[in-house]
């Protein structure tokens, strides 16, 4: 049975979820070596500008090229390249990234559901202050998803993330 509170914390989460959707079509913003290719509407380039620059070890611009690759919004829907360039940013400690592939593994696209895979890379978002997977993490915990059930932990997470805002920073504005 799902609490009014659980229900709220998800409906929370749904609001995110709709709110990144929306921004799907728009840059990631956080390539500004490639953004203005993006905003001059050549599309082609600002893709092989963000690969380019991913190749070369940005650390960025691998998440930026991820979430173009794996939205397939101005470039064919490349998921496979999309979760490897996750990786890559994640294991090179990119909070946003580390958000991204917990996603995956949390709805299992492009990858096997995997709660515990998700809970591991929430965890290291959110100990970067990343809300959007601060909230995520409190659900996991409060739900007992991919971890063991800690209403302590998640009631500490849930108010770290109302403190931290919405978590939408990363949207254009």
């Amino acid at each position: 049975m799902i609490t009014s509170t659980a229900l709220s914390r998800r409906l929370g989460l749904v609001a995110l979820g709709l709110a990144t959707v929306l921004a799907l079509a728009a840059p990631a913003q956080a390539c500004p070596q490639a953004d203005p290719l993006y905003h001059q509407g050549v599309y082609e380039r600002y893709v092989e500008e963000l690969n380019r620059l991913a190749l070369s070890g940005d650390v960025a611009c691998m998440t930026t090229l991820g979430k173009v690759l794996r939205d397939g919004v101005i470039t064919p829907r490349k998921l496979g390249e999309a979760i490897g360039w996750y990786q890559k940013a994640s294991d090179a400690g990119d909070p946003v990234a580390q958000f991204e592939l917990a996603s995956l593994y949390d709805n299992g696209f492009g990858l096997p559901k995997d709660p515990a895979k998700a809970a591991f890379w929430y965890e290291k978002s959110a100990a970067k202050g990343y809300i959007m997977a601060i909230r995520n993490l409190a659900v996991m915990y409060d739900e007992g998803v991919g971890v063991p059930q800690d209403k302590a932990r998640a009631k500490a997470l849930y108010e770290q993330a109302e403190e931290g805002g919405n978590g939408l920073d990363w949207l254009p504005k």
